[in-house]
């Protein structure tokens, strides 16, 4: 009985076994990547913040798709053409980049959207072939870190060729974006002022790094008796600290103002910003804000691929549930290869 069950594990064939859950598969993928790029295109033209919240949610779910498609289809090629379909289906919704008149950086943009996906499932493949038993997360991690490069590149691009090529950035998707870049940054500039937040006005901002820099600045200990320190600015009383930081603070906001124009001490950091944004790219010629604009689209993708990370192990997380799911309800079995290496097979 026992060389019965060895003969047939060693006759197992790592193959498509099943061409309907392949096509399944293969579907699920071309559907969610197409809901992704339609909730992104509304998005674009009308301002509806829900909408990006719900194309990131099923480009969530696409790159879940994407995983489990490098552990079931054991065909490379068939896994290339799926791959390149989710990365080509976007395209869809943004014709108007491609008639009547070419944007050819949004076309670049597929390119790579398809180059980085191809090359995560690649590598998440090579990995499952060259292991002995089935590592979900080595296959996982290049397959997600690649298929969203990707994908933000794409999303990135196509910000761009809506809001400055076609002209549509409306207010509030240009205060959402600038507050996305100042939530970038907030987390370095913390590191040298440790109380500031985008999220206070003008005025506590400054005492915010008014404070910090009290609180951060040493020098030699000073004994005389008239001048009455011995130590930092910190061992001050508090009646003391409060006066120079005060005046530390006006000297901030005045050394802002010099450089920026009259700021108003009880708006809001971000709006402050902004503002300051748009009244500083109207003094600029249509190729100084080409330039910009290129800029900003770079940042948001940095800004994009930041969140990202964060959101990155909940994707592999729970693509791992759903794929000990399938396997519980018989969608996919592991198989064995000569008794001592183990695969996916549908």
């Amino acid at each position: 009985m026992r060389q019965i069950v060895e003969s047939a594990r060693e006759s197992e064939s790592e193959s498509d076994a099943s061409v309907w859950k392949l096509a399944v598969l293969v579907v699920l993928g071309v559907i969610f990547s197409l809901l992704s790029a339609y909730y992104l295109s509304v998005f674009l033209s009308s301002d509806n913040f829900g909408s990006i919240l719900a194309s990131f949610s099923f480009a969530a779910v696409l790159t879940i798709v994407n995983i489990l498609q490098v552990l079931f289809i054991k065909n490379l090629w068939a896994l290339r053409g799926a791959v390149i379909l989710e990365c080509v289906a976007p395209i869809i919704f943004f014709m108007s980049a491609i008639f009547p008149v070419l944007f050819l950086p949004l076309l670049v943009a597929v390119a790579l959207y398809v180059i980085f996906a191809l090359t995560g499932a690649g590598r998440g493949f090579r990995n499952l072939s060259n292991s002995l038993s089935v590592q979900f997360f080595g296959v996982a991690k290049p397959v997600a870190a690649k298929f969203v490069t990707g994908f933000l590149i794409f999303v990135s691009v196509a910000m761009y060729y809506q809001f400055i090529e076609l002209g549509r950035l409306g207010p509030e998707t240009g205060q959402f974006l600038m507050n996305q870049l100042l939530a970038s940054t907030e987390p370095a500039l913390k590191i040298q002022y440790s109380g500031i937040s985008f999220n206070q006005t003008v005025k506590q901002f400054a005492d915010s790094m008014a404070r910090s820099v009290i609180n951060k600045t040493r020098f030699e200990p000073i004994n005389d008796p008239n001048i009455g320190l011995s130590g930092d600015l910190t061992q001050l009383s508090t009646t003391e600290q409060n006066r120079i930081a005060d005046a530390l603070s006006v000297n901030i906001l005045q050394s802002f103002e010099k450089r920026v124009g009259t700021l108003n001490p009880n708006e809001n950091v971000r709006d402050s910003v902004f503002n300051l944004v748009k009244k500083w790219l109207g003094k600029f010629s249509a190729e100084s804000k080409q330039m910009l604009a290129v800029s900003g689209a770079v940042l948001i993708f940095f800004s994009l691929r930041g969140i990202s990370i964060i959101a990155m192990p909940i994707i592999e997380f729970l693509a791992f549930v759903l794929f000990k799911l399938l396997l519980i309800l018989g969608f996919a079995r592991i198989a064995m290869e000569k008794r001592d290496r183990e695969f996916v097979i549908l």
